[in-house]
Order: structure tokens, then sequence, then C-alpha cells
């Protein structure tokens, strides 16, 4: 369980992460079911069709463009999380999704991760380094893994 100041800390990108999810639903024609915002979950939603798990999804918001992101090259994931989605993906028969919002300019991307066995389906690149351990603060030294932009599609 998150504490209560934790949940105030990260209620902006809680309320951007549902606003994303209605987004994705609309796009899609899909029903987009958040986990437990008070818990750390290892995946952000399970995505519902045709009254059937049709995906696991990871849902990112950033503070930055379009163009900075394609400046960069790559879309960030924690390897943690990675290996989650893939896990959950494989357990439900479900693909993986990372959404990526970039609130510069509203755009929204997403790449395919895993397919339905957890299989990774993008080369990726994983480098261990110093990130920020939350929305509160705090440095973690951990693996990361650099999904490229140019395997994502732009919504």
């Amino acid at each position: 369980m998150i504490s209560a100041q934790s949940i105030a800390a990260a209620q902006p990108f809680i309320d951007a992460q549902h606003a994303i999810s209605r987004r994705i639903a609309g796009h899609f024609g899909v029903r987009v079911i958040p986990t437990d915002d008070t818990s750390y979950a290892e995946v952000d939603a399970v995505i519902e069709k045709d009254g059937m798990i049709a995906a696991v999804a990871e849902i990112k918001s950033r503070r930055m463009s379009l163009e900075a992101l394609t400046h960069m090259g790559s879309a960030l994931i924690t390897e943690h999380k990675l290996n989650s989605m893939c896990q959950a993906a494989r357990l439900l028969c479900a693909e993986g999704f990372l959404f990526y919002h970039l609130r510069e300019g509203d755009a929204l991307m997403y790449w395919r991760l895993c397919d339905d066995r957890g299989q990774l389906c993008l080369d990726v690149e994983r480098r261990r380094m110093q990130t920020p351990r939350t929305v509160e603060g705090g440095v973690a030294n951990r693996v990361n893994v650099f999904v490229p932009v140019s395997g994502g599609i732009l919504i």
C-alpha cells in the first residue's frame, strides 16, 4: 500500500494516466481497466476487447515533446516493469503495450513490446543507470530499457 503522501505527490500522474486510458479506449474501441492506484502494481492496466483480456499496458506520461523524444531516440521503461509486463502477458495470453504520453504537444505513442507468450517483439537496449526512484524523488540504481522511437506508432 502506498502512503497518502505518496499518492498526493503522484496524483497529477495518476490523473494523466486515467485521461490517457480514456483516450486509448476511444481510439481502439476497447475498455481500459486500471490497476489499483494505491499500490505499486506490476502493470498499469488490463485492456479488454469483446469481453476478453486482449492486452496488458504500461502507461507513462512525460513532460516532453514528440520532438524531444525523437531527438533522444528512445522511450524509457524499467527492466522490472518490462519483465512484469511480459510475465503478465504470458500468464493472461495477452499482448503487452507501452503507451507514452508526451505532455508538451499532447502526443501519444505506443509500442507492442511483447506477444501473448510474453516474448519481446522489439530489439531494446538495456543499461544500468541512476534515475529518480519515484515522483517524490530519491535515486534508484537500476537497469532501464530503452525502447526505440522508430518502433513506435503515433496516435
